[in-house]
């Protein structure tokens, strides 16, 4: 978990801190710069970048943030004790309606079907071994069976229904 620990000979980030140098909307999800702390950019100006994993940044007294865990810190005033996921998936989106802290589980239960996926449907590879279809959920970093099927769907529909019973709101398939 990135930047729950300070920079060396510096102290950690605090909401007052944070206050005192940004303007969260949590509307909208921008932040504007009220006292810069670098010479590149003015008071008043639009706050971040986009970072190598594609999550927006905010630097600070010469360290990054991601914005995400920047705003639960400046809406909460603590920093978030795990990961923060986006709900609707869209790493730009960063309006407080939209964040919710969350564990790795939480969080990758969140993600789309990955890109390599042939199946068509999250949590379905094909057993070629069986000739069958097989469902698979991932929880707290190990897999559970959830059975082989004839149809695709029908192992889709074991992996929604597991999702919803280990992930509730997180699940996404």
């Amino acid at each position: 978990m990135p930047d729950l620990y300070p920079v060396e000979g510096r102290p950690m980030l605090t909401a007052e801190r944070l206050k005192e140098l940004l303007l969260y909307d949590p509307e909208t999800g921008a932040w504007i710069w009220l006292i810069p702390t670098s010479n590149r950019v003015a008071s008043g100006a639009m706050a971040g970048r986009k970072g190598g994993c594609g999550y927006w940044q905010i630097g600070i007294d010469g360290k990054r943030y991601p914005s995400a865990r920047l705003a639960f810190l400046y809406m909460t005033g603590k920093w978030p004790s795990a990961y923060i996921d986006h709900v609707d998936r869209d790493s730009d989106n960063n309006r407080w309606a939209n964040l919710r802290e969350a564990t790795n589980s939480q969080n990758m239960a969140n993600r789309p079907k990955a890109s390599s996926n042939t199946s068509g449907y999250k949590g379905v590879t094909w057993a070629r071994r069986d000739k069958k279809w097989a469902a698979q959920i991932m929880v707290n970093g190990r897999w559970i069976g959830l059975g082989y099927f004839v149809d695709p769907k029908l192992a889709s529909a074991a992996y929604v229904s597991a999702a919803l019973k280990y992930f509730g709101a997180f699940s996404h398939a």
